[in-house]
């Protein structure tokens, strides 16, 4: 090699480098922010709090898309969704809003009705109120402060009454956040929400949750605290018999109340008296789509295994002849048949029943403290065999597609909820990715083949 190319290629290199540092010297500046002062004005009576990290996002976004991935696909998508945003027949506005800083996303009660409501960081507050001022939601700005509060839809107060109260909030600081571990839980977390209650169910066993998501390598995590009602806690359940984890398996003992509400209703026209479910178990391995004579008929390749309260007659719900006439099945003594598809089921016991595609299920014994169990990857959630014209059709729906891709490029998904002493109990999940695919692009490609951004 010649002296002239080594020094040509040493420049190179150097030159290189230089504008790699650059980059990074440049993005730090970017994402440099301004203090997060809208914290300190979340209302005292708020039952609902999200914190948005934009400058932990946007860290974690641009170092994933741009250095790390350097994946054309996504950084075309992007460049496509610029040009259109941009475009001349499209309307573009800038709200001054400080989008690398924390926005926080609450709900609360006045006058008796719940309002939702935003918090900003604001960098310009003349354009905050020019992009909000012919909307239909109230706002104020204080500073360098804005908010943005919705109307309760169904018995709305009304909006002067709503602008007065966006500007009475931003009147005085509270100290609302310091009492909320919503901010800056763990290193990696963007993503933290806190409720008054809980976000798993409504039958006032649990007061209070505080959630976190965020990014380590390649998966997503979660991680929550939630507090347990000292009043109810003793009614707690815990998961004691579930069917052997295989495809796509949840188990649970807190079920909503708002699911054994519906699942009451649908059955109500059968005469069918459902008791509260104590334990839910599903192992689910797909869908199978099959051509009916009267039309097209969804057949779950699932095991599912229920716990009543009460007694319950599994044999007396599928002898039901509006059931059978309305599902269009036959009734064997240990299946319904669906044409050629069969479903098992059996009495377990008086208030446990099971029905699956599998005969004979195997059991999982359980001694510890459990409330929710979840594995497994997603793809038997969006995998669909049969249909012909059907499936066709699923694909050309945006949302169907973007949740097939995202279920494929996830390797596994862990979810356990468990006791923790007297008072609280622990929620800890992570969804892992491939090792060709990189959680923060995979999300981003998600929402823009969803059309969930548009």
């Amino acid at each position: 090699m010649s002296r002239r190319k080594q020094i040509s290629l040493i420049l190179t290199g150097i030159f290189l480098l230089s504008i790699s540092w650059g980059l990074l010297i440049l993005a730090k500046t970017l994402l440099k922010t301004n203090e997060n002062n809208n914290l300190h004005y979340l209302p005292e009576n708020v039952s609902f709090a999200v914190r948005l990290d934009g400058r932990e996002l946007a860290e974690k976004t641009l170092f994933s898309v741009f250095i790390e991935s350097k994946d054309e696909e996504i950084l075309e998508m992007i460049q496509t969704l610029l040009k259109e945003k941009t475009a001349e027949d499209s309307e573009f506005s800038n709200l001054g809003i400080d989008y690398l800083s924390d926005i926080l996303l609450f709900r609360m009660n006045i006058e008796n009705r719940t309002v939702s409501g935003i918090l900003f960081n604001v960098s310009n507050p003349g354009l905050f109120k020019k992009g909000l001022e012919d909307g239909p939601a109230a706002y104020a700005c204080a500073q360098d402060v804005g908010i943005v509060l919705f109307d309760d839809a169904t018995h709305p107060i009304g909006n002067d009454h709503m602008m007065t109260y966006a500007d009475q909030m931003l009147r005085k600081p509270t100290e609302t956040i310091e009492k909320l571990e919503i901010v800056h839980h763990q290193s990696g977390t963007f993503f933290e929400i806190f409720s008054n209650g809980s976000l798993f169910n409504d039958n006032g066993k649990i007061e209070r949750s505080d959630i976190h998501f965020g990014l380590d390598n390649r998966m997503l995590f979660i991680n929550g605290k939630l507090l347990l009602n000292p009043d109810r806690s003793d009614k707690i359940t815990y998961l004691r018999k579930t069917l052997k984890p295989n495809g796509f398996h949840m188990s649970g003992t807190q079920l909503p109340v708002s699911l054994n509400d519906s699942l009451k209703k649908w059955l109500a026209p059968y005469n069918v008296n459902l008791p509260e479910i104590q334990t839910l178990s599903l192992n689910l391995r797909g869908t199978k789509i099959i051509n009916h004579s009267s039309g097209f008929f969804v057949i779950p390749q699932m095991e599912l295994y229920i716990k009543t309260s009460q007694s319950f007659d599994i044999e007396k719900l599928l002898c039901d002849k509006k059931l059978k006439a309305y599902f269009d099945y036959e009734k064997d003594s240990n299946c319904i048949r669906f044409q050629d598809e069969r479903l098992y089921y059996h009495q377990v016991s008086s208030t446990e029943f099971y029905i699956g595609v599998t005969p004979k299920p195997i059991w999982k014994k359980h001694t510890g403290k459990e409330l929710l169990i979840v594995n497994g990857n997603l793809k038997p959630l969006m995998k669909i065999e049969g249909g012909g014209l059907m499936t066709s059709f699923l694909e050309m729906i945006p949302e169907y597609r973007a949740s097939k891709q995202l279920s494929d490029h996830i390797d596994r998904f862990e979810l356990t909820m468990r006791r923790s002493g007297n008072k609280h109990a622990l929620l800890q999940g992570k969804m892992v990715f491939g090792d060709d695919y990189h959680p923060m692009n995979e999300i981003i490609k998600f929402l823009l083949t969803g059309e969930f951004v548009q």
